[in-house]
Protein backbone atom coordinates (compact mmCIF):
# COMPACT_ATOMS: atom_id res chain seq x y z
CA UNK A 1 0.00 0.00 0.00
CA UNK A 2 2.85 2.37 0.81
CA UNK A 3 4.37 1.75 -2.62
CA UNK A 4 0.99 2.60 -4.16
CA UNK A 5 1.07 5.95 -2.39
CA UNK A 6 4.49 6.79 -3.79
CA UNK A 7 3.50 5.59 -7.27
CA UNK A 8 0.49 7.96 -7.40
CA UNK A 9 2.50 10.84 -5.95
CA UNK A 10 5.40 10.34 -8.36
CA UNK A 11 3.02 9.98 -11.30
CA UNK A 12 1.36 13.31 -10.43
CA UNK A 13 4.61 15.23 -10.11
CA UNK A 14 6.11 13.44 -13.09
CA UNK A 15 3.27 14.62 -15.30
CA UNK A 16 3.91 18.20 -14.23
CA UNK A 17 7.55 17.93 -15.26
CA UNK A 18 6.62 17.27 -18.90
CA UNK A 19 3.60 19.60 -19.15
CA UNK A 20 5.59 22.62 -20.40
CA UNK A 21 6.65 20.47 -23.38
CA UNK A 22 3.08 19.42 -24.14
CA UNK A 23 1.53 22.88 -24.34
CA UNK A 24 2.41 26.55 -24.19
CA UNK A 25 -1.06 28.17 -24.04
CA UNK A 26 -0.88 28.73 -20.30
CA UNK A 27 -2.98 31.34 -18.50
CA UNK A 28 -2.08 33.04 -15.24
CA UNK A 29 -4.74 34.47 -12.96
CA UNK A 30 -5.15 35.28 -9.32
CA UNK A 31 -7.52 36.24 -6.55
CA UNK A 32 -6.85 38.73 -3.79
CA UNK A 33 -9.15 38.38 -0.77
CA UNK A 34 -9.08 40.62 2.31
CA UNK A 35 -11.29 39.70 5.28
CA UNK A 36 -11.65 41.61 8.53
CA UNK A 37 -13.81 40.75 11.56
CA UNK A 38 -14.64 42.45 14.84
CA UNK A 39 -16.10 40.30 17.62
CA UNK A 40 -18.07 41.17 20.72
CA UNK A 41 -16.40 38.83 23.19
CA UNK A 42 -13.41 40.43 25.00
CA UNK A 43 -13.30 43.02 22.20
CA UNK A 44 -11.75 40.28 20.10
CA UNK A 45 -10.76 41.11 16.54
CA UNK A 46 -9.51 39.08 13.64
CA UNK A 47 -8.35 39.97 10.18
CA UNK A 48 -7.14 37.88 7.27
CA UNK A 49 -5.53 38.64 3.93
CA UNK A 50 -5.06 35.94 1.34
CA UNK A 51 -3.76 35.78 -2.19
CA UNK A 52 -4.38 32.86 -4.53
CA UNK A 53 -2.14 32.58 -7.60
CA UNK A 54 -3.55 30.30 -10.30
CA UNK A 55 -1.63 28.85 -13.26
CA UNK A 56 -3.89 26.86 -15.58
CA UNK A 57 -3.90 25.32 -19.02
CA UNK A 58 -6.43 23.32 -21.03
CA UNK A 59 -6.93 21.96 -24.54
CA UNK A 60 -9.17 19.38 -26.19
CA UNK A 61 -7.41 16.41 -24.56
CA UNK A 62 -6.06 17.59 -21.23
CA UNK A 63 -5.88 20.26 -18.57
CA UNK A 64 -3.67 21.06 -15.62
CA UNK A 65 -3.83 23.53 -12.78
CA UNK A 66 -1.65 24.85 -9.96
CA UNK A 67 -3.09 27.00 -7.16
CA UNK A 68 -0.82 28.46 -4.48
CA UNK A 69 -2.50 30.25 -1.61
CA UNK A 70 -0.71 32.60 0.78
CA UNK A 71 -2.40 34.07 3.82
CA UNK A 72 -1.86 36.24 6.87
CA UNK A 73 -4.14 35.88 9.91
CA UNK A 74 -4.06 38.13 12.93
CA UNK A 75 -6.02 37.44 16.13
CA UNK A 76 -6.38 39.61 19.24
CA UNK A 77 -7.94 38.27 22.45
CA UNK A 78 -8.92 35.17 20.53
CA UNK A 79 -7.53 31.65 20.39
CA UNK A 80 -8.80 30.76 16.96
CA UNK A 81 -9.21 27.02 16.26
CA UNK A 82 -8.17 25.96 12.76
CA UNK A 83 -9.22 22.46 11.74
CA UNK A 84 -9.30 21.44 8.10
CA UNK A 85 -10.50 18.05 6.87
CA UNK A 86 -8.27 18.35 3.79
CA UNK A 87 -5.19 17.70 5.95
CA UNK A 88 -6.37 14.11 6.46
CA UNK A 89 -6.40 13.53 2.68
CA UNK A 90 -3.04 15.03 1.68
CA UNK A 91 -0.07 12.73 1.20
CA UNK A 92 2.48 15.53 1.62
CA UNK A 93 1.79 18.91 3.23
CA UNK A 94 3.26 21.25 0.60
CA UNK A 95 2.62 24.08 3.06
CA UNK A 96 4.30 26.01 5.83
CA UNK A 97 3.10 28.31 8.63
CA UNK A 98 4.96 30.79 10.79
CA UNK A 99 3.24 31.77 14.06
CA UNK A 100 4.16 34.72 16.25
CA UNK A 101 3.06 33.94 19.82
CA UNK A 102 5.12 36.63 21.55
CA UNK A 103 2.17 39.01 22.00
CA UNK A 104 0.18 38.59 25.21
CA UNK A 105 -3.13 39.56 23.61
CA UNK A 106 -3.04 37.34 20.55
CA UNK A 107 -0.99 35.92 17.73
CA UNK A 108 -0.21 36.38 14.06
CA UNK A 109 0.05 33.52 11.59
CA UNK A 110 1.55 33.73 8.11
CA UNK A 111 1.79 30.81 5.72
CA UNK A 112 1.41 29.36 2.28
CA UNK A 113 -0.07 26.17 0.83
CA UNK A 114 -0.16 24.47 -2.55
CA UNK A 115 -3.93 24.11 -2.58
CA UNK A 116 -4.33 22.48 -6.01
CA UNK A 117 -1.86 20.77 -8.33
CA UNK A 118 -3.33 18.25 -10.76
CA UNK A 119 -3.36 16.95 -14.31
CA UNK A 120 -6.44 15.61 -16.10
CA UNK A 121 -6.62 13.75 -19.41
CA UNK A 122 -9.80 13.28 -21.43
CA UNK A 123 -10.70 10.05 -23.19
CA UNK A 124 -13.77 9.26 -25.31
CA UNK A 125 -16.14 8.86 -22.36
CA UNK A 126 -13.89 9.38 -19.36
CA UNK A 127 -11.53 11.82 -17.63
CA UNK A 128 -8.57 10.69 -15.52
CA UNK A 129 -7.18 13.13 -12.96
CA UNK A 130 -4.08 12.74 -10.80
CA UNK A 131 -2.82 15.12 -8.14
CA UNK A 132 -4.22 17.52 -5.56
CA UNK A 133 -7.74 18.31 -6.77
CA UNK A 134 -11.11 19.32 -5.26
CA UNK A 135 -13.79 16.65 -4.80
CA UNK A 136 -17.35 17.75 -4.08
CA UNK A 137 -20.30 15.40 -3.47
CA UNK A 138 -23.82 16.03 -2.25
CA UNK A 139 -26.71 18.36 -3.02
CA UNK A 140 -27.60 19.99 0.31
CA UNK A 141 -27.69 23.77 0.67
CA UNK A 142 -26.42 23.91 4.26
CA UNK A 143 -25.12 20.38 4.93
CA UNK A 144 -24.12 17.48 2.66
CA UNK A 145 -23.92 14.01 4.26
CA UNK A 146 -22.35 12.71 1.03
CA UNK A 147 -19.49 15.23 1.12
CA UNK A 148 -17.29 12.62 2.76
CA UNK A 149 -13.99 14.42 2.05
CA UNK A 150 -15.04 17.56 3.90
CA UNK A 151 -17.38 20.46 3.20
CA UNK A 152 -17.71 24.15 3.90
CA UNK A 153 -19.37 25.34 7.08
CA UNK A 154 -22.95 26.52 6.68
CA UNK A 155 -21.82 30.07 7.58
CA UNK A 156 -18.64 30.30 5.48
CA UNK A 157 -18.37 33.50 3.46
CA UNK A 158 -15.59 32.31 1.16
CA UNK A 159 -16.64 29.20 -0.79
CA UNK A 160 -15.04 29.90 -4.16
CA UNK A 161 -12.48 27.11 -4.00
CA UNK A 162 -12.76 23.86 -2.13
CA UNK A 163 -9.36 22.63 -0.83
CA UNK A 164 -7.78 19.97 -3.00
CA UNK A 165 -7.04 16.44 -1.81
CA UNK A 166 -4.33 14.08 -3.09
CA UNK A 167 -6.11 11.53 -5.24
CA UNK A 168 -6.38 9.59 -8.47
CA UNK A 169 -9.90 10.16 -9.85
CA UNK A 170 -11.61 8.58 -12.85
CA UNK A 171 -14.81 10.20 -14.14
CA UNK A 172 -16.70 7.90 -16.51
CA UNK A 173 -19.77 9.04 -18.49
CA UNK A 174 -21.69 5.94 -19.61
CA UNK A 175 -24.47 8.14 -21.06
CA UNK A 176 -25.15 11.85 -21.59
CA UNK A 177 -27.27 11.85 -18.41
CA UNK A 178 -25.15 9.78 -16.00
CA UNK A 179 -21.66 9.70 -14.51
CA UNK A 180 -19.55 7.48 -12.28
CA UNK A 181 -16.68 8.85 -10.21
CA UNK A 182 -14.03 6.49 -8.84
CA UNK A 183 -11.62 8.07 -6.33
CA UNK A 184 -8.56 6.72 -4.55
CA UNK A 185 -7.37 9.23 -1.93
CA UNK A 186 -4.01 9.19 -0.16
CA UNK A 187 -3.55 9.54 3.59
CA UNK A 188 -0.66 11.59 5.09
CA UNK A 189 2.68 9.87 4.58
CA UNK A 190 3.82 10.43 8.18
CA UNK A 191 0.64 9.19 9.90
CA UNK A 192 0.47 5.41 9.64
CA UNK A 193 -2.68 5.29 11.81
CA UNK A 194 -4.67 7.02 9.04
CA UNK A 195 -5.60 4.76 6.13
CA UNK A 196 -6.05 5.62 2.48
CA UNK A 197 -9.62 6.33 1.39
CA UNK A 198 -11.67 5.32 -1.64
CA UNK A 199 -15.10 6.13 -3.04
CA UNK A 200 -17.57 5.28 -5.81
CA UNK A 201 -20.10 8.00 -6.65
CA UNK A 202 -22.81 7.47 -9.29
CA UNK A 203 -25.16 10.21 -10.46
CA UNK A 204 -27.96 9.95 -13.02
CA UNK A 205 -30.85 12.03 -14.32
CA UNK A 206 -34.35 10.54 -14.08
CA UNK A 207 -36.98 12.03 -16.33
CA UNK A 208 -36.91 15.73 -17.06
CA UNK A 209 -36.43 17.16 -13.57
CA UNK A 210 -35.11 14.51 -11.16
CA UNK A 211 -31.67 13.17 -10.26
CA UNK A 212 -30.42 10.38 -8.03
CA UNK A 213 -26.96 9.64 -6.69
CA UNK A 214 -25.44 6.61 -4.97
CA UNK A 215 -22.28 6.48 -2.86
CA UNK A 216 -20.11 3.68 -1.48
CA UNK A 217 -16.89 4.66 0.28
CA UNK A 218 -14.24 3.81 2.83
CA UNK A 219 -13.00 7.01 4.47
CA UNK A 220 -10.10 6.81 6.94
CA UNK A 221 -11.13 3.19 7.59
CA UNK A 222 -14.84 4.02 8.10
CA UNK A 223 -17.49 2.49 5.83
CA UNK A 224 -20.04 4.90 4.32
CA UNK A 225 -23.01 4.02 2.08
CA UNK A 226 -25.50 6.64 0.95
CA UNK A 227 -27.49 8.33 -1.75
CA UNK A 228 -29.60 11.35 -2.63
CA UNK A 229 -32.71 12.27 -4.60
CA UNK A 230 -33.51 15.68 -6.09
CA UNK A 231 -36.64 16.71 -7.95
CA UNK A 232 -38.82 19.66 -8.88
CA UNK A 233 -42.52 19.74 -7.95
CA UNK A 234 -44.83 22.68 -8.70
CA UNK A 235 -41.92 25.11 -8.57
CA UNK A 236 -40.45 23.63 -5.35
CA UNK A 237 -36.97 22.17 -5.45
CA UNK A 238 -36.97 19.10 -3.16
CA UNK A 239 -33.99 17.06 -1.98
CA UNK A 240 -33.29 14.13 0.32
CA UNK A 241 -29.72 13.08 1.06
CA UNK A 242 -28.37 10.57 3.53
CA UNK A 243 -25.41 8.37 4.39
CA UNK A 244 -25.05 5.38 6.72
CA UNK A 245 -21.78 5.53 8.68
CA UNK A 246 -20.07 2.51 10.23
CA UNK A 247 -17.20 3.78 12.37
CA UNK A 248 -14.15 1.72 13.33
CA UNK A 249 -13.49 3.94 16.35
CA UNK A 250 -15.79 6.28 18.24
CA UNK A 251 -14.46 7.77 21.46
CA UNK A 252 -17.80 9.52 22.11
CA UNK A 253 -19.73 6.39 23.10
CA UNK A 254 -20.24 2.76 22.14
CA UNK A 255 -22.41 3.62 19.13
CA UNK A 256 -20.54 2.61 15.99
CA UNK A 257 -23.24 2.92 13.32
CA UNK A 258 -25.66 5.67 12.44
CA UNK A 259 -27.58 7.40 9.67
CA UNK A 260 -26.81 11.02 8.78
CA UNK A 261 -29.53 12.54 6.60
CA UNK A 262 -30.93 15.89 5.53
CA UNK A 263 -34.19 16.91 3.81
CA UNK A 264 -34.67 20.27 2.16
CA UNK A 265 -36.87 22.41 -0.04
CA UNK A 266 -36.29 25.56 -2.13
CA UNK A 267 -38.70 28.00 -3.73
CA UNK A 268 -38.22 31.17 -5.76
CA UNK A 269 -41.05 33.70 -5.95
CA UNK A 270 -41.89 35.72 -9.04
CA UNK A 271 -40.29 38.82 -7.50
CA UNK A 272 -36.96 37.00 -7.21
CA UNK A 273 -37.11 36.20 -3.48
CA UNK A 274 -35.42 32.83 -2.86
CA UNK A 275 -36.30 30.67 0.17
CA UNK A 276 -34.52 27.53 1.37
CA UNK A 277 -35.28 25.19 4.28
CA UNK A 278 -33.35 22.17 5.53
CA UNK A 279 -33.63 19.58 8.33
CA UNK A 280 -30.54 17.80 9.70
CA UNK A 281 -30.44 14.50 11.63
CA UNK A 282 -27.15 12.81 12.47
CA UNK A 283 -27.63 9.70 14.64
CA UNK A 284 -23.98 9.95 15.76
CA UNK A 285 -24.52 13.50 17.06
CA UNK A 286 -25.41 14.58 20.59
CA UNK A 287 -29.07 14.72 21.65
CA UNK A 288 -28.29 15.75 25.23
CA UNK A 289 -26.41 18.81 26.38
CA UNK A 290 -24.22 16.78 28.76
CA UNK A 291 -22.83 14.76 25.84
CA UNK A 292 -21.98 17.74 23.65
CA UNK A 293 -18.40 18.19 24.83
CA UNK A 294 -17.64 14.49 24.32
CA UNK A 295 -18.46 14.91 20.64
CA UNK A 296 -15.10 16.64 20.19
CA UNK A 297 -13.51 13.19 20.59
CA UNK A 298 -15.56 11.63 17.82
CA UNK A 299 -13.30 10.70 14.92
CA UNK A 300 -15.15 12.43 12.08
CA UNK A 301 -15.51 15.64 14.09
CA UNK A 302 -11.92 15.60 15.37
CA UNK A 303 -10.69 15.30 11.77
CA UNK A 304 -12.93 18.14 10.61
CA UNK A 305 -15.05 15.99 8.28
CA UNK A 306 -18.31 16.58 10.18
CA UNK A 307 -18.69 20.17 11.43
CA UNK A 308 -21.72 20.08 13.76
CA UNK A 309 -21.94 18.43 17.19
CA UNK A 310 -25.71 18.13 17.65
CA UNK A 311 -27.96 15.40 16.31
CA UNK A 312 -30.83 17.67 15.25
CA UNK A 313 -30.48 21.00 13.42
CA UNK A 314 -32.78 23.20 11.36
CA UNK A 315 -31.71 25.79 8.80
CA UNK A 316 -33.56 28.45 6.85
CA UNK A 317 -32.18 30.83 4.26
CA UNK A 318 -33.53 33.59 2.06
CA UNK A 319 -32.15 36.16 -0.34
CA UNK A 320 -32.98 38.57 -3.14
CA UNK A 321 -31.48 41.28 -5.31
CA UNK A 322 -32.05 44.86 -4.20
CA UNK A 323 -30.47 46.17 -7.41
CA UNK A 324 -28.63 44.41 -10.27
CA UNK A 325 -25.38 45.04 -8.31
CA UNK A 326 -26.55 44.63 -4.70
CA UNK A 327 -27.91 41.44 -3.08
CA UNK A 328 -28.88 40.47 0.46
CA UNK A 329 -28.88 36.99 2.03
CA UNK A 330 -30.01 35.80 5.44
CA UNK A 331 -29.37 32.46 7.19
CA UNK A 332 -30.89 31.09 10.40
CA UNK A 333 -29.62 27.92 12.14
CA UNK A 334 -31.31 26.28 15.14
CA UNK A 335 -30.22 23.50 17.53
CA UNK A 336 -32.22 21.92 20.38
CA UNK A 337 -30.65 19.80 23.14
CA UNK A 338 -32.07 18.08 26.20
CA UNK A 339 -30.62 19.32 29.50
CA UNK A 340 -30.09 17.39 32.75
CA UNK A 341 -33.55 18.43 34.01
CA UNK A 342 -35.36 16.75 31.16
CA UNK A 343 -36.35 19.98 29.40
CA UNK A 344 -34.76 21.41 26.25
CA UNK A 345 -32.41 24.33 25.59
CA UNK A 346 -32.22 25.97 22.18
CA UNK A 347 -29.28 27.59 20.45
CA UNK A 348 -29.53 29.65 17.29
CA UNK A 349 -27.43 31.64 14.87
CA UNK A 350 -28.34 34.53 12.57
CA UNK A 351 -26.22 35.77 9.68
CA UNK A 352 -27.13 38.67 7.38
CA UNK A 353 -24.93 39.45 4.38
CA UNK A 354 -24.89 42.18 1.74
CA UNK A 355 -22.88 41.54 -1.43
CA UNK A 356 -22.04 44.30 -3.90
CA UNK A 357 -20.49 43.93 -7.34
CA UNK A 358 -17.91 46.70 -7.66
CA UNK A 359 -16.81 45.75 -11.16
CA UNK A 360 -16.80 42.75 -13.48
CA UNK A 361 -13.92 41.17 -11.55
CA UNK A 362 -14.37 42.67 -8.07
CA UNK A 363 -16.95 42.42 -5.30
CA UNK A 364 -17.34 42.87 -1.57
CA UNK A 365 -19.43 41.30 1.19
CA UNK A 366 -20.52 42.87 4.49
CA UNK A 367 -21.80 40.34 7.04
CA UNK A 368 -23.28 40.51 10.55
CA UNK A 369 -23.42 37.36 12.69
CA UNK A 370 -25.17 36.86 16.02
CA UNK A 371 -25.57 33.64 18.03
CA UNK A 372 -27.54 32.71 21.15
CA UNK A 373 -27.29 29.82 23.61
CA UNK A 374 -25.17 28.65 26.50
CA UNK A 375 -21.54 29.70 26.15
CA UNK A 376 -18.40 27.67 26.91
CA UNK A 377 -17.95 26.03 30.29
CA UNK A 378 -15.15 26.99 32.68
CA UNK A 379 -13.13 24.23 31.00
CA UNK A 380 -13.70 25.90 27.59
CA UNK A 381 -15.97 23.07 26.44
CA UNK A 382 -19.18 23.69 24.44
CA UNK A 383 -22.56 23.64 26.18
CA UNK A 384 -24.59 24.47 23.07
CA UNK A 385 -24.09 24.28 19.31
CA UNK A 386 -23.82 28.02 18.63
CA UNK A 387 -23.81 29.80 22.01
CA UNK A 388 -20.02 30.10 22.22
CA UNK A 389 -19.73 31.86 18.83
CA UNK A 390 -19.23 35.59 19.52
CA UNK A 391 -21.23 38.23 17.67
CA UNK A 392 -19.17 39.59 14.80
CA UNK A 393 -19.08 42.01 11.89
CA UNK A 394 -17.08 40.92 8.85
CA UNK A 395 -16.05 42.56 5.61
CA UNK A 396 -14.53 40.79 2.61
CA UNK A 397 -13.07 42.44 -0.48
CA UNK A 398 -12.34 40.12 -3.42
CA UNK A 399 -10.60 40.94 -6.69
CA UNK A 400 -9.80 38.66 -9.63
CA UNK A 401 -7.26 39.42 -12.32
Amino acid sequence: MHNTKHLIALTAFGLFSIMPILSFATTFSGRLSIVGSAMEEKTATADQQSFRAMLENSNDLSEWSIHVKTRRQNFRNLDYPLTHSSEVFRFHKLSEDWIDNEREDGKTQVGYAVDQIYYRHRFDAAVLGVGRQPVDFGSGRFWQPLNIFGSFSAIDLDTDYKPGIDAAILDWYPSPFSSLKIAYVLAPENKQEIKDSSALYYRSQIGDSSEISLLAANVVDNTIIGGSFETDWNGFGLRLEGAYYELQQNAYNSQQQGLFWIAGADYQFSNGLFLSFELYDNALGASKQENLAQQLQQELIAKGIVLQLSRHLVAMGMGNELTPLLRWDYSFLLSRLENNKGSHNTSNLHQLSLSYSIAENSDCIFSILSANGRDLSQSNLPRSEFGHIPASISFRLRHYF
